[in-house]
């Protein structure tokens, strides 16, 4: 009897909690557009935030597309830059990579200028406590959480640089290489336009409000020594 139980458990009741866990994470991440559809979307398209508001005498600057699965993701025109480039990037689309038939190191950015800074967001360990840091204040008025936009940005520096400092964590040459093509024109306009222009060339980088509400940035010579075990 015992042992009927026993397989049909794992026959029939695990695959069906699965399943069921399944479902559930799929209705968490669904449920808000589709119960809330008028408040909250995967992507909207719409004109300039800015152009909303009373007054504004701005000129359109065309449509503007906010991501998130909460529709949380947004910026006030077409020329503010939404964060997408993130430190564990280099390992999860292979950006950082052993050069063939050698001990030397290549990190592989298309379209990008080698002078040209880019705006690390250290995910695991920063983004957590820069969120902590406006929930625990945007009660302040002092801090004015809810009428600023704040920079979750860890570090700011050129491609060459990050070799630099990983080089001599690990022993080991590693260069930077601006490849032709990522594979997609789009994604090539993208790392093309953000080199030429950056994504926040006249704000300070770690942001210092961010600082002042007692966000303890990690360094790029942090993060390196934590993820050196991947490439030694």
């Amino acid at each position: 009897m015992l042992a009927n139980i026993s397989k049909g458990t794992i026959l029939y009741f695990t695959p069906v909690l699965m399943l069921t866990a399944l479902l559930l994470s799929l209705f968490l991440y669904l449920a808000p557009t589709v119960m809330l559809h008028s408040q909250v979307a995967l992507l909207t398209a719409t004109p300039s935030s800015a152009l909303m508001q009373p007054g504004s005498t701005k000129a359109v600057d065309g449509p503007s597309i906010f991501l998130g699965p909460l529709g949380s993701c947004s910026r006030p025109n077409n020329e503010a830059g939404l964060t997408c480039w993130f430190s564990e990037n280099f390992w999860k689309y292979n950006i950082l990579a052993p050069v063939l038939d050698s001990d030397r190191l290549e990190a592989t950015v298309a379209r990008y200028d080698a002078q040209s800074p880019q705006y690390f967001t250290w995910v695991e360990w920063d983004l957590g406590q820069c969120a902590l840091a406006l929930l625990k204040h945007y009660k302040d008025p002092e801090s004015e959480v809810l009428s600023r936009t704040f920079y979750a940005v860890s570090a700011k520096l050129k491609y060459t640089q990050f070799a630099s400092i990983l080089q001599q964590a690990l022993g080991k040459p590693v260069s930077f290489v601006s490849s032709q093509t990522t594979g997609m024109q789009e994604m090539d306009d993208m790392y093309a336009f953000q080199s030429e222009f950056g994504l926040y060339p006249d704000t300070a980088i770690p942001d210092p409000r961010l600082i002042n509400l007692g966000v303890k940035f990690n360094t790029m010579e942090g993060f390196v020594q934590e993820i050196k075990g991947r490439y030694a």
